[in-house]
């Protein structure tokens, strides 16, 4: 029964992500509503997860994970205000819940340090491209995608601890 619960909880978080990376795409924003779906999905599947599976300190980490993930980005919000907004400030809550719960409190910090490293290898394309094209190329682009991206695939690591 537990691997219904861990199969259902990936595959809403990936629904959200899905959801929440074409609105982020398509208006650089990420709406409220999206975001706490998707957390409030996400902690309802973990719950009867870490109890069919005996692992309520799984629980713990999430919250762990999602405090550290949004306190981590709001930090960077502090410091780059123009390339991080407060929507993915909140998505830090869903993305560390996730995190969190699949490799430990500190696999927040993990996917964070994996979408650093997917957002700079995006950044450098967008800087060579604007660099070949001129000013006419674009500059900006979501966050939200390469969060999501890193959280999932942290999330599937932790998945077999």
């Amino acid at each position: 029964m537990a691997e219904l619960f861990a199969i259902l909880n990936i595959a809403v978080f990936v629904l959200s992500g899905v959801a929440l990376t074409i609105v982020d795409c398509y208006f650089l924003r990420l709406p409220n509503r999206l975001i706490a779906a998707g957390l409030l999905l996400c902690v309802a599947t973990a719950i009867p997860h870490a109890l069919a599976a005996a692992e309520p300190e799984r629980l713990f980490a999430a919250v762990g994970g999602s405090a550290l993930a949004a306190l981590q980005l709001l930090l960077l919000r502090l410091l780059a205000a123009a390339q991080l907004g407060m929507g993915d400030v909140k998505l830090g809550f869903l993305l560390g819940w996730q995190a969190g719960y699949w490799a430990g409190w500190w696999g927040s910090t993990v996917a964070l340090l994996l979408a650093s490293l997917l957002l700079g290898s995006a950044a450098l394309v967008v800087v060579l491209r604007r660099a070949r094209a001129g000013p006419a190329a674009p500059t900006e682009f979501a966050a939200g995608p390469w969060l999501l991206a890193a959280t999932l695939l942290t999330a599937l690591w932790g998945l077999g601890r």
